[in-house]
């Protein structure tokens, strides 16, 4: 069994591509939705959200964990993935390695919470892969809350934010959505700037699973640390379908 760990909703677009390639292996899916939004807390209250949810997920007998979340992944990842007994992944560095191999002029953009782009790390990352690139980075905290609220599809306000936050990387030919709610603007993000490469992290995190890969009964369970809120109803818009039941930490 694989978990797939997020502050809310943004993991299900990792899940989503994860049961793509995994049909027959079994996944957990953990939204800490009492905690969300990560990207604007401390470091040390990230870290302990990071492990109240690792260790949920390690009594449920996971044999590896993606840390979905940009924020988790970037922030909580090196303090957390040596302490338990199975394998702790993120999204940041499958991400970066998709954002070297397609950029042609490598110069990169990272969109990403506050916290994630203070972290630095998918800069970090970029360059040990390609030491001459340029890489700028862009906090778009505002994102999350559009999509949570179900405004993903609402292209005069989803536009208006992306053009707030990205109008200034028209040079970028590359994009890291190093968030897992970015994927869901996306359309309003081409609207911005049409010439762009989008990278996915949570779905080019998803794809590092593979090796953990299982045949299994191909079932989903669903956890949330709050289940009030929308969640369910706007599932459907990350996954195309239903999901049921959702079950309380």
């Amino acid at each position: 069994m694989i978990g797939i760990y997020d502050s809310g909703l943004g993991g299900l677009t990792a899940l989503s591509e994860a049961r793509a390639i995994m049909p027959d292996t079994d996944f957990i899916y953990f939204g800490d939705t009492a905690h969300l939004p990560y990207g604007t807390r401390s470091e040390s209250a990230i870290i302990r959200y990071a492990r109240e949810a690792l260790s949920f997920l390690g009594d449920k007998g996971v044999d590896a964990v993606l840390c979905a979340c940009g924020t988790v992944s970037s922030v909580a990842l090196d303090e957390v993935k040596n302490d338990y007994p199975f394998a702790v992944m993120g999204v940041v560095e499958p991400a970066a390695r998709a954002a070297v191999m397609a950029s042609r002029k490598q110069k990169i953009a990272v969109s990403g919470t506050s916290a994630t782009v203070k972290s630095d790390v998918f800069r970090k990352k970029i360059l040990e892969l390609s030491p001459n690139a340029e890489v700028i980075s862009v906090g778009c905290d505002l994102f999350v809350s559009i999509v949570e609220n179900g405004f993903a599809n609402d292209m005069p306000i989803a536009t208006e934010a992306a053009k707030r936050y990205l109008s200034g990387l028209s040079d970028c030919d590359t994009l890291i959505l190093g968030c897992t709610h970015f994927p869901l603007l996306s359309e309003a993000i081409r609207r911005v700037l049409p010439q762009i490469t989008l990278i996915s992290s949570g779905k080019e995190g998803a794809r590092s699973l593979v090796k953990y890969k299982k045949k299994e009964t191909g079932k989903t369970e669903f956890y949330l640390s709050d289940t009030g809120g929308s969640f369910a109803s706007m599932a459907r818009v990350f996954l195309g379908y239903g999901i049921s039941p959702i079950k309380k930490l």
